[in-house]
């Protein structure tokens, strides 16, 4: 890991296997894949491989502001972990495991410098949260 990284850990009440799905299928994470403010994912392309990209789109509640989110999968290890390269270089490293009947997430992000830690902790929590209130109700 890098030293300009934060540790967001998070328990989610689904088994392991549907968790780790629902960070590499479309269908799920154009339910899920958002902060909060009224975000929405309108779309998720996925090619879930070492070396294969995924696109993700973001779109503020009232459309004023879009982006794609967008990098490359550096290792898959199925039901266990994700490691990603975000197209800004930025890593990213996503592990499961079992805990007390729930998975435990703990995604680990290399910051950017555009916003603060905090705001970086908050808006990637919020994915957690929202994943866990979808699987909640599929």
């Amino acid at each position: 890991m890098e030293n300009n990284t934060i540790l967001i850990t998070h328990l989610v009440g689904a088994p392991r296997e549907r968790v780790y799905k629902a960070f590499l299928t479309p269908d799920d994470l154009v339910h899920w894949s958002h902060a909060g403010d009224g975000w929405v994912t309108p779309y998720a392309r996925v090619d879930a491989k070492p070396g294969g990209e995924f696109h993700i789109g973001y779109q503020s509640g009232d459309g004023a502001q879009t982006f794609d989110f967008t990098g490359t999968y550096d290792e898959l290890v199925e039901n266990e972990k994700i490691v990603y390269t975000i197209i800004d270089g930025r890593k990213v490293w996503v592990a499961f495991s079992d805990q007390d009947g729930k998975t435990k997430i703990d995604l680990t992000l290399t910051l950017e410098t555009e916003n603060t830690a905090e705001l970086q902790r908050k808006g990637w929590s919020e994915h957690l949260v929202n994943l866990d209130a979808y699987l909640a109700k599929v």
